[in-house]
């Protein structure tokens, strides 16, 4: 099963589309949306120097999130708006790899005797989640 942190698992690439809106929640929940929603240009209101901290930390909030086999295509970027794009790219891209990938999954998920049946079933209707996102964008 992923780890989980802080309510959010992280993002191994086959769960990007239901990670995607989670985290974005979390960001709005900390204050940390407004970089990765500017993309282009800033708000009036907010200097340069302080969307420049934002940028930064909205990205580093993201990375702890994302699965170490994946940093390596993310640790150089500062700035949220710039990552979210390079994850959308990555990611967004929808085909027939993943969605075997979901339905793998879907068939080795097993019930382990003395888990959380809530848990299990959590952990189901999430990868059927996944995979009707996949198809909807064929």
């Amino acid at each position: 099963m992923e780890e989980q942190l802080g309510g959010i698992f992280k993002l191994i690439g086959s769960n990007y589309s239901v990670w995607k809106s989670k985290m974005r929640d979390m960001l709005v929940c900390r204050d940390l949306w407004l970089p990765p929603q500017f993309r282009d240009g800033r708000p009036d209101k907010i200097d340069a120097s302080t969307l420049e901290v934002m940028y930064l930390m909205s990205a580093v909030y993201i990375r702890c999130f994302i699965d170490t086999s994946l940093c390596k295509n993310f640790n150089e970027e500062t700035k949220a708006d710039v990552l979210w794009k390079k994850m959308d790219a990555m990611f967004e891209n929808k085909n027939i790899v993943n969605r075997v990938s979901v339905l793998r999954e879907i068939v080795r998920l097993w019930y382990q005797d003395g888990s959380s049946m809530v848990e299990h079933l959590n952990a189901f209707q999430e990868l059927i989640n996944q995979t009707i996102s996949l198809e909807t964008r064929y």
